[in-house]
């Protein structure tokens, strides 16, 4: 019973941590200090907080406060997407309408499917894409 209670505890504590790492890169993104962003949002996304994945991976395609990179923000799309993580779904969405994937190919059908699973799962900028 008090390993349960003790586990528990760690796991509330963790996750508050990982939630001021958000919060904090938030902040520095809002304030353009995009390289400090950055590291926190990778420290988030170590603990688990998929947003901030999402967020790493905008930065790496923006190249905003680190080094642009199309075929990294790809991958991590790609992933936060099958964890249904739905920013990055509409994300890689676009990624696809432009022909910026590591195919450099659009591929229409890939990007409304995209599109309708970031709507559908709750991401409302997705679903007007959705219309188009």
């Amino acid at each position: 019973m008090i390993k349960k209670y003790l586990i528990s505890i760690c796991m509330i504590g963790i996750a508050l941590v990982a939630n001021d790492n958000f919060d904090k890169a938030t902040e520095q993104f809002n304030a353009k200090d995009y390289k400090n962003a950055y590291l926190n949002f990778n420290k988030a996304c170590k603990e688990g907080v998929k947003k901030a994945c999402t967020m790493n991976a905008i930065m790496l395609f923006n190249g905003s406060g680190v080094k642009k990179d199309n075929a990294q923000a790809e991958q991590i799309f790609e992933k936060m997407c099958n964890e249904n993580e739905f920013m990055a779904c509409e994300k890689l969405g676009e990624m696809y309408a432009y022909g910026l994937t590591k195919n450099k190919q659009k591929d229409e059908e890939k990007t409304k499917a995209l599109f309708k699973k970031s709507c559908d799962g709750g991401y409302k900028p997705a679903c007007e894409l959705v219309k188009e």
